[in-house]
């Protein structure tokens, strides 16, 4: 994960065993100003994947938007029902 402005770049795997290293630092982008997490290089993406987008979004009072989400990931957020949630079509 890298910071670009008002962005932050998720990289490689977002995975369960990825998120909890990835938080802090991506919450800490939030609060400082971060409006988009781009899961353009996300390379691998589990349920995890949308804990994380969910945590961000609460954290960002529902400002911050998702881009580049793969297809696989907003078929989870459909399927757990919070596509609505993260700001993303149902």
């Amino acid at each position: 994960m890298r910071r670009d402005g008002s962005r932050v770049l998720l990289e490689g795997a977002v995975t369960m065993d990825t998120v909890p290293g990835l938080m802090t630092a991506a919450l800490a982008a939030v609060r400082d100003g971060a409006d988009t997490l781009d899961f353009a290089a996300a390379t691998l993406i589990d349920s995890a994947a949308i804990a994380f987008a969910l945590e961000l979004r609460r954290a960002s009072k529902g400002t911050l938007t998702l881009s580049n989400l793969p297809p696989t990931a907003l078929n989870l957020a459909r399927l757990y029902s919070v596509a609505d949630q993260l700001g993303l079509p149902a």
